[in-house]
C-alpha cells in the first residue's frame, strides 16, 4: 500500500504574485522558503524574471499579462488560497489585470500588497504609471500594505518628511487616507538603535520596536516579512499578531544572514526552523540541569514559594516562548522534588525576569531562583560571581501594586544602569515578600553550574 504525505490537507495553501530573484534571496524564492519555514503550502504566480545576484539586478523582463492572469486562474480554480501576498508585479498593464481579476473573485482570502518598486542594490522594479495604479486598484482589495519608508514617499507623493518615528506615522496616515485599509510602514532604512516600524488599522496604531541587527546584509527582508504576515494571516492569527510574529521571523534571519555571495546576502529563513528546533533541545537541557541540581542543592536553599529554572528561546516575545516547571521546584520532608516535567509557558514570574534582561543583556536566557542567605551571597563572591543586592524600597509603588512587574523593572534598571555583566541579584524581602537570590545565566545549565559552584563554597551537601 503506497503511504502518502498529506502535507496541502493539512497546511493552508498560500499563493504569491511577485517576480523571480535568480539568487533565490528575494521575491517567488524568498516567499516560498518562508512559506515552508512557517508549515504553510506555498503556490505562486510568477510576473517578472529578473538575471540577478547578491551584488545586483542585471535584467529584468516583464511577463506577458495574459500569462499571469492564467496562472492566478490555475491555481484559484484547483488550489483556493488562505492568503495571498503580492510582491512584484514591474508594469502598469500587471496591475491592472491582477487588480480585475482579484476584484472579480468573491470571498476572496486576506491580501498582503508589498509595493516593491527598487531593490536593495537600486534597481528600478517598477515600471512608469504603476505605482498610481497600485494605489488607485489593489489599496481597496488589500488587507494590508506594507512600503518601506522609501516606497511610501513615492505612494504618497509626500515631501519634506522627516526621517524618524514621526515620519513614520506621519506616512501612515497618507496611506490611510490615500484608501489603504490597513497599513505597515516599515522604518528599516532608517537611523537609530531599534529599527521601528508602524502598524495602522482603523482606529489604532500599534508600534513595533526591534534591537536595530548592525549589518551591511538584508537582501529580501520585506519579502520575507510581506510573506510571513501572509503566512501567520492564513493559519488563522490576527493581523496584529501576525505582523509581531514576522517581525521575530524576519529579525531571527538577519540575526544570522545565509553565508552565500560576495555582496548583500539573503535573510536566512531558515532560523526561524533552527530556533524551532532548539525547542527540544531547551527542554531536555531543563531536565539534565535539574537533576543535577536536586542531586547537589541542600533544602535550605529552596524558597518557601518553591524554585523555578527557566531558558527562553532566542529572542522570545512572551511567557509562552520561555521554558519552566509548572509546579515549581519544592521541598519536602523526603528532600527535593520537581512534580511536573519542564514546558513552555510553564513560567510566569521567572520568565518575565528573563525577558526583561533579555532587552538590553545579550548574554541572559535562563534564571533560577533561590532562599536568600548571608552565607549563600557570600558564597556566590567567594566563587567570583558577580552579585548585586536591589532593595525594594526603591521600586515605584505604580510598579510594586502590580503583580508581575517588580522583576521586570527590576532587570531592565540593572541592565540600563551600563555596569556590565551580572550573575546574580538579591533582595532581603518586604512585606508579604520572600527574600530570594536570583541567579541569570545563557542556559539553564550554565546558571546550575553557576548555583553549585556557589554551594560548593558553603561546604555544604544535602
Amino acid at each position: 500500500m503506497q503511504r502518502t504525505l498529506a502535507y496541502s490537507d493539512r497546511a493552508p495553501v498560500v499563493m504569491t504574485v511577485a517576480g523571480s530573484d535568480s539568487c533565490g534571496g528575494a521575491g517567488i524564492q524568498a516567499d516560498l522558503k518562508t512559506f515552508t519555514a512557517l508549515g504553510v503550502y506555498g503556490c505562486s504566480v510568477l510576473t517578472a524574471v529578473t538575471a540577478q545576484n547578491t551584488k545586483g539586478v542585471q535584467r529584468v523582463s516583464i511577463l506577458d499579462p495574459r500569462l499571469v492572469l492564467d496562472q492566478l486562474a490555475a491555481i484559484v480554480e484547483d488550489l483556493p488560497p488562505k492568503a495571498v501576498k503580492i510582491g512584484m508585479l514591474g508594469s502598469l498593464e500587471v496591475v491592472e489585470v491582477l487588480a480585475q481579476a482579484l476584484a472579480g473573485l468573491t470571498g476572496f482570502p486576506p491580501i498582503v500588497l508589498d509595493p516593491v518598486m527598487l531593490s536593495k542594490s537600486g534597481a528600478r522594479l517598477l515600471g512608469e504609471g504603476a505605482a498610481e495604479a497600485l494605489r488607485a486598484k489593489l489599496f481597496p482589495l488589500s488587507t494590508l500594505v506594507t512600503p518601506n519608508f522609501e516606497e511610501a514617499i513615492e505612494l504618497t507623493k509626500a515631501s519634506g518628511i522627516s526621517r524618524d518615528e514621526a515620519g513614520l506615522k506621519e506616512l501612515g496616515e497618507r496611506l490611510m487616507c490615500l484608501g489603504a485599509r490597513a497599513a505597515l510602514v516599515k522604518g528599516g532604512h532608517l537611523q537609530g538603535q531599534q529599527a521601528i516600524d508602524v502598524l495602522f488599522l482603523k482606529g489604532k496604531v500599534v508600534r513595533f520596536a526591534n534591537p536595530r541587527v548592525q549589518t551591511l546584509h538584508g537582501h529580501g527582508t520585506g519579502c520575507t516579512l510581506s510573506s510571513a504576515i501572509t503566512a501567520y494571516l492564513a493559519l488563522g492569527e490576527s493581523l496584529e499578531q501576525a505582523v509581531a510574529k514576522a517581525k521575530t521571523f524576519v529579525y531571527l534571519g538577519l540575526l544570522a544572514p545565509a553565508l552565500v555571495g560576495g555582496g548583500v546576502r539573503p535573510v536566512n529563513t531558515l532560523a526561524y526552523l533552527e530556533r524551532e528546533t532548539g525547542r527540544h533541545a531547551i527542554i531536555e537541557r531543563l531536565k539534565k540541569a535539574s537533576r543535577r541540581f536536586i542531586q547537589a542543592c541542600p533544602l535550605e536553599h529552596i524558597p518557601e514559594v518553591g524554585s523555578n529554572l527557566v531558558e527562553a528561546l532566542p529572542v522570545a516575545q512572551g511567557p509562552e516562548e520561555v521554558a519552566g516547571f509548572p509546579a515549581r521546584i519544592v521541598k519536602t520532608k523526603h528532600g527535593i522534588l520537581v512534580p511536573l516535567g519542564p514546558e513552555f509557558g510553564g513560567s510566569d514570574h521567572m520568565a518575565r525576569l528573563v525577558l526583561a534582561a533579555m532587552e538590553t543583556l545579550p548574554d541572559v536566557r535562563a534564571a533560577m531562583n533561590l532562599a536568600y542567605s548571608k552565607e549563600l551571597v557570600q558564597a556566590m563572591k567567594d566563587a567570583g560571581l558577580r552579585i548585586e543586592r536591589f532593595d525594594r524600597s526603591q521600586i515605584p509603588r505604580e510598579v510594586e501594586e502590580i503583580e508581575g512587574k517588580t522583576l521586570p523593572y527590576l532587570a531592565r534598571r540593572w541592565a540600563e544602569s551600563g555596569v556590565g555583566a551580572l550573575d546574580a541579584l538579591f533582595d532581603e524581602g518586604d512585606k508579604g515578600k520572600e527574600p530570594m537570590v536570583r541567579v541569570l545565566g545563557p542556559d539553564a545549565s550554565e546558571v546550575v553550574e553557576k548555583v553549585l559552584r556557589a554551594i560548593k563554597k558553603t561546604g555544604r551537601s544535602p
